[in-house]
């Protein structure tokens, strides 16, 4: 599986929907989850990160709990449930991304691309953009893998127009509350408490925010870079855990399973 640690960029061209012949990029939607592939997901069919991390999960039919990277299958599976074709391109000799989008630079249209297994997604003459970026387009010579090997690349279409609310309730019924679910919220309150680890409810969301102890802020969190945000208490727990180890490190113990 592809896995990504996404990093904060600060770039002053946001996207608004920009249309193609081909597709609509949309603005990211960054709720629940901060890493490549849902990122993709996000701004290729417009949907929050999180709801793109739980249909990973959902079609995954249990084999993944927390989404931090995504395979080609994954994400492809992911855009067909909301009405994207996902066409493979052959990628000839190793160029970088920056070699690449040249080469494609008369293109008008979008494409999925993986680049030493990071999610970016390439938007016609406008650039690229990813998580990497925090959504925003950019150059391909400004990007921060600029000098990255494209591995695969995938056209996206629509073709076809579907219920995307019918298509994520599907997805929350199949993510819903399972027998574990109620264990694992036990045990993260539980670490959490005797940690110092903070965990939040999201305003209005369905996410949780998951906080470090004072011994953890700063540049010593595990999270700083790629968010402190969860989608359901199995990566709450993950969290959590991350947090209990990282404790243990700094206090030079072996960590315990939990």
């Amino acid at each position: 599986m592809f896995q990504s640690t996404p990093h904060r960029h600060t770039f002053s061209r946001r996207i608004e929907p920009v249309m193609t012949a081909a597709l609509t990029l949309h603005p990211l939607k960054r709720q629940g989850n901060r890493y490549c592939g849902p990122t993709a997901i996000s701004l290729l069919a417009g949907i929050a990160t999180g709801d793109a991390a739980r249909l990973i999960r959902a079609g995954a039919r249990g084999e993944i709990r927390a989404v931090r990277g995504a395979s080609a299958h994954d994400v492809c599976r992911v855009l067909a449930t909301l009405g994207l074709a996902s066409t493979e391109e052959a990628v000839a000799g190793r160029p970088t991304l920056r070699r690449w989008m040249g080469e494609h630079s008369h293109a008008a249209g979008t494409y999925l691309v993986n680049i030493t297994d990071h999610w970016v997604v390439v938007h016609g003459r406008d650039g690229v953009a990813c998580s990497r970026t925090d959504g925003a387009l950019v150059a391909g010579d400004a990007h921060p893998n600029a000098r990255s090997f494209v591995k695969h690349a995938y056209r996206i279409t629509r073709h076809k127009t579907v219920d995307v609310a019918a298509v994520l309730a599907a997805a929350r019924r199949a993510t819903g509350l399972r027998p574990e679910t109620s264990s694992e919220r036990r045990r993260a309150r539980a670490l959490a408490q005797r940690h110092g680890i903070k965990i939040e409810r999201e305003a209005g969301m369905s996410s949780y925010g998951v906080w470090p102890p004072a011994a953890l802020q700063g540049e010593r969190d595990p999270y700083a870079e790629s968010g402190h945000y969860c989608g359901d208490w199995s990566e709450i727990l993950d969290h959590v855990n991350g947090y209990v180890q990282a404790l243990a490190a700094l206090a030079g113990v072996a960590p315990k399973e939990h």
